[in-house]
C-alpha cells in the first residue's frame, strides 16, 4: 500500500469535483485535516471508510487502496468527465496481481521468479504472491481471514502490522505507534474483507533466506477498551504454476 500514491490520486480526484478538503472530510465525518494527511501521504484513510470515500471521489476502493485508475476508467473518463463520479466497471485485486504477473513473465521471463503466498498455519486463510524482479520485490496480500469467530467478532479502533522474515523486517505499516486512533470503530472480520497489502520494495535482504523461511505477517489490534491484541500469522511460499 503505497500512501503517497493515494493521497494523490485523492488529491486528484478531490479538486476534479470542485471540494475542498474541508467540504470531503464533511462527506465522510472526518476534519480537513485528516483529509490534507492522507493527500500529503503521511496517513491513509480508515478502512471502515474506504467504500464511502471511494463512491465519492467516482472510483472503485481497489484503485482508492492501490492509489491508480484502472485503465477502463481513465478511458470513460477522457471520453466523458462526467463519468468521473460512477463507477463503471471493477476489476478484482485479484485478477490485477495476475494480469501483473502475467505481463512481467512475458517481459522479463528469465530474470522473474514469482512465489504463492498461503498460511502456514489453520487458523488463518492467505492468498496472495511475492514477485521477485532484479533487485525489487513486489509482495502482494489480497485477501485474509480468521476463522475464529470469537475473534471475527472483535470490535477495533486501531491497527499496524509488520511483514517479517527470520529477524528481518521487510515492511512495516500502522497507526499505533503515532497514537492516532482510526475514524471509525470497526469489527475484526469486516478489516480482513478490506485489508490488502501492494508493495513494490526494493530487495534489501537475503532472497533465499525469504524464500526458504518464508514469511510472518504479524498485525496488532487495539481493541475498543484499548487492549493490545496481536496476531502471528506465518505464510509459506511456493513456486507460482501459470
Amino acid at each position: 500500500m503505497d500512501q503517497t500514491k493515494i493521497g494523490k490520486l485523492i488529491a486528484k480526484l478531490r479538486k476534479e469535483q470542485g471540494l475542498t478538503q474541508r467540504e470531503l472530510g464533511d462527506k465522510v465525518g472526518v476534519g480537513f485535516k485528516a483529509v490534507s494527511k492522507w493527500e500529503r501521504g503521511i496517513t491513509c484513510p480508515d478502512i471502515s471508510i474506504i467504500n464511502e470515500l471511494s463512491k465519492i471521489l467516482g472510483i472503485t476502493s481497489d484503485e482508492l487502496l492501490t492509489g491508480e485508475l484502472s485503465k477502463e476508467h481513465k478511458t470513460n473518463t477522457k471520453h466523458n468527465p462526467k463519468l468521473n463520479k460512477i463507477v463503471l466497471f471493477t476489476i478484482p485485486i485479484s485478477l490485477l496481481i495476475t494480469i501483473t504477473i502475467f505481463i512481467i513473465l512475458k517481459i522479463n521471463n528469465n530474470r522473474v521468479e514469482v512465489y504463492e503466498l498461503a498460511s502456514a498455519s489453520d487458523e488463518y486463510y492467505v492468498e496472495g504472491k511475492i514477485i521477485f524482479n532484479n533487485d525489487k520485490m513486489e509482495i502482494y496480500v489480497n485477501k485474509l481471514l480468521f476463522y475464529d469467530k470469537e475473534f471475527k467478532n472483535i470490535i477495533i479502533k486501531n491497527y499496524e502490522y509488520l511483514m517479517v522474515s527470520s529477524d528481518d523486517i521487510i515492511l512495516s505499516y500502522g497507526y499505533i505507534p503515532t497514537i492516532q486512533s482510526l475514524n471509525y470503530e470497526t469489527k475484526v472480520s469486516e478489516f480482513s474483507n478490506i485489508f490488502i497489502i501492494n508493495y513494490n520494495i526494493n530487495i534489501e535482504f537475503d532472497k533465499n533466506k525469504i524464500i526458504n523461511n518464508g514469511l510472518t505477517l504479524i498485525i496488532t489490534f487495539l481493541d475498543k477498551n484499548d487492549n493490545l491484541i496481536k496476531k502471528n500469522i506465518p505464510m509459506t511460499l511456493s513456486t507460482y504454476k501459470k
